[in-house]
């Protein structure tokens, strides 16, 4: 079970230790902007994160958008934070892909509930970007 580290008892539990929930972020992106903010109404907002994922360069979405490529991929960071504390600073996606691509998913663990209105991603390769393109996150939260 991933996970092994939260504590039994703090979070809603399913039959199986604490229930996990997850939000999907797509983040459009557009040329030349570097500084993007996530969700303030996130369903994350306000709870505590423990792990993340992201999709995969090149994939095609649903809605015909497409994972920016490689170069751009590899250059986009995470900043999470609680309140206006900087937590994480310059979480690669790449990190994140590397952790999923072993079938698991990338654990974090702040000391607090996660701001998604403060937090932001940053794509250093911003110029480069093509049209219809995005990234795709997926955090993992529980609840108290």
């Amino acid at each position: 079970m991933a996970y092994e580290n939260i504590v039994r008892g703090a979070y809603k539990e399913g039959a199986n230790g604490p229930a996990i929930w997850r939000e999907n972020i797509i983040v459009p992106l557009k040329n030349p902007i570097k500084d993007y903010r996530l969700e303030e109404r996130s369903t994350v907002e306000g709870h505590h994160a423990v792990g993340l994922y992201v999709t995969p360069p090149g994939v095609t979405l649903r809605d015909g958008s497409t994972v920016a490529a490689a170069a751009i991929f590899n250059t986009a960071y995470l900043v999470l934070r609680n309140g206006s504390d900087e937590v994480i600073t310059h979480l690669y996606l790449s990190q994140i892909l590397a952790a999923n691509e072993a079938g698991c998913p990338f654990e974090i663990s702040l000391p607090g509930k996660i701001t998604m209105s403060d937090s932001s991603l940053v794509v250093q390769d911003g110029p480069n970007v093509q049209a219809d393109t995005v990234l795709e996150i997926q955090i993992e939260y529980v609840r108290q």
